[in-house]
């Protein structure tokens, strides 16, 4: 038995869209999902590019009985880019946001293994589960986080130059559902555009949210008044 790498992205999805799909807090939460694969972006970035206002996530997904060389190949690149002076600093975000989806199948099950993509030749990489990921992607992506959109756009623009394909793009889709469960998109012409796109598009959601705050603050104060004035009127009466 075989799972290929669009199966296991497939329900990778389902299974992130289902958990953000819990989170209340997450109405009209702009967020970005984009399938790489046979696009021009597909062997210079990766597989998967998740892209929020405050999280990312650069995910590559390979089967054990994929023995291609092309991953040995980005890691050496990648490694050597990120061991200079100027992009040192990137390190750290490299560990939080980009990671390798290493799957295995036979007649017991699936095993995956989730590690930063920096270390996925080492056995002994602290690894996750997938049900683990996922919880932390959600959590990540609902908190009012700190603003690494310059950092995740460097990243991205390092990691591309690094495998001698800057020049290829692609256009991308920002979903939101709102309260009522209706989804909209939003289109990106380029995938690094995703950033700028997405801080608009959360100070817009972000304005909505308090928007609605003081609405409902307004509501409450409105009945809570009108019970205390019958309240009164009532006693004057009697």
């Amino acid at each position: 038995m075989d799972i290929y790498e669009n199966i296991i992205i497939g329900n990778f999805l389902y299974s992130l869209g289902a958990a953000m799909g819990k989170r209340k807090e997450t109405d009209q939460l702009p967020l970005a999902v984009n399938l790489l694969q046979q696009t021009p972006l597909d062997k210079s970035v990766a597989d998967v590019l998740l892209r929020g206002a405050r999280t990312m996530r650069i995910l590559e997904f390979k089967r054990a009985k994929n023995d291609s060389d092309k991953e040995t190949a980005k890691l050496l690149h990648l490694s050597r880019a990120l061991s200079t002076e100027a992009n040192s600093t990137l390190l750290r975000i490299s560990r939080a946001i980009h990671w390798f989806i290493g799957s295995m199948s036979d007649n017991t099950g699936l095993n995956i293994r989730i590690v930063p993509y920096l270390d996925f030749q080492q056995p002994a990489a602290a690894k996750k589960t997938l049900q683990e990921f996922i919880a932390a992607m959600v959590n990540e992506a609902a908190q009012s986080g700190p603003d690494n959109g310059e950092l995740y756009d460097r990243y991205l623009e390092v990691l591309a130059n690094c495998q001698g394909s800057a020049k290829g793009s692609s256009g991308g889709l920002v979903a939101s559902v709102d309260e009522n469960g209706n989804v909209s998109y939003v289109v990106v012409e380029d995938l690094r555009e995703l950033g700028l796109t997405l801080t608009q598009l959360h100070s817009l959601y972000q304005q909505r949210q308090q928007e609605l705050t003081l609405q409902l603050t307004r509501e409450l104060n409105y009945e809570r008044g009108g019970i205390k004035w019958t309240r009164q009127s009532r006693h004057s009466a009697g």
